[in-house]
């Protein structure tokens, strides 16, 4: 198959069997380890207390599905954990890790974060106050490349694309593929890796569930968004 053909082509599943959970009490790790024999396609499951101590896994992981606490520490020097380091982390695997899907975990008070982490990258939104069904339901949606929020959250979000939130960056993508840039390109001009750039056009297809760029497009422009 030559790269253009390649560029094309969108997987149809989310290859990621690792499961990173980032909290800073480990309250959510002990809770999502005994749901594990639920969900099979989850392989393994490795935890994390700080931004900096997830980074440190995920560089050994080639992909990951990322149950990221909201409020977390940057690092251990922190005082306490606060919910800008959990959004900053999430702004950052969405921007440097197209393999990492993250599902962010959080309070129900906290339910104003719904629109901003879906907008920053968040494939699902999850509540601590939520049943271990909801858990299982989503890491099993978030496997097979499915979004993990509720009917509910996604009518409260609204700006959906097929099964895909476009986020800034993804759009930016997708008025580079109107303008007809090739992925290498695309990394190019973003200033990002090859790789990285090849993930974003399989998110943006993946969104609009079209098998190639030019379906994208002509899709987007239907909906008004380029």
């Amino acid at each position: 198959m030559t790269r253009e053909a390649t560029d094309e082509v969108v997987e149809s599943t989310v290859a990621a069997s690792q499961l990173l959970v980032v909290d800073d009490s480990g309250f959510i790790a002990d809770a999502v380890s005994n749901l594990l024999q639920l969900v099979p396609e989850i392989g393994a499951i490795h935890t994390a207390s700080t931004a900096s101590e997830a980074l440190a896994v995920l560089r050994r992981l080639d992909s990951a599905i990322v149950l990221l606490d909201l409020r977390i520490r940057g690092t251990s020097d922190d005082a306490r954990p606060d919910a800008s380091h959990g959004h900053a982390l999430l702004r950052e695997l969405h921007r440097a890790a197209p393999n990492v899907a993250v599902i962010m975990f959080t309070s129900a008070p906290e339910q104003q974060w719904l629109r901003t982490v879906a907008q920053d990258g968040a494939v699902g939104f999850l509540s601590k106050e939520g049943s271990s069904d909801q858990i299982v339901d989503v890491l099993r949606a978030v496997h097979h490349g499915r979004l993990g929020f509720t009917a509910e959250q996604l009518e409260e979000l609204g700006t959906l694309v097929g099964d895909g939130i476009l986020s800034d960056r993804q759009i930016e993508v997708l008025r580079l593929l109107d303008r007809g840039l090739t992925n290498q390109q695309i990394a190019a001009h973003l200033g990002i890796q090859y790789r990285t750039a090849c993930k974003h056009v399989e998110n943006v297809l993946r969104a609009f569930r079209v098998t190639n760029r030019r379906l994208a497009v002509v899709e987007a422009r239907k909906q008004g968004l380029i």
